[in-house]
């Protein structure tokens, strides 16, 4: 081995693949009951073995600079800290891609 081979980067052989890595926004989500939600935003980081998502409420107060922020009251304040979200193990098992093709694969978050 030589020191150019040590400077690059290792391709892990585990977690997800290249092609699912990224940050995503979500349009919309339909829940068991029929309703839809098209106003919430949500973020989905996926990296090999994490999966994060952000959520922001629609009606969660926005402000366009440090001045505007700066003239909001505690409770506006308080309104704009209230996010949810969360973050798991995330693990890809390409073997499970039946006859859908080689970038097929079961993902599942723990």
């Amino acid at each position: 081995m030589n020191l150019l081979e040590l400077c690059e980067p290792a391709k892990p052989t585990y977690g997800a693949p290249d092609w699912v890595l990224g940050c995503y926004g979500r349009r919309s989500i339909t829940f068991f009951s029929g309703e839809t939600d098209d106003s919430t935003l949500v973020l989905w980081l996926q990296s090999r073995g994490l999966t994060g998502d952000l959520r922001l409420a629609a009606d969660r107060p926005k402000v366009a600079s440090l001045d505007e922020l700066l003239t909001r009251s505690p409770e506006e304040l308080g309104r704009m800290a209230e996010v949810e979200g969360g973050m798991a193990p995330s693990q890809f098992d390409a073997r499970e891609s039946g006859s859908l093709g080689p970038s097929a694969g079961v993902m599942r978050w723990r």
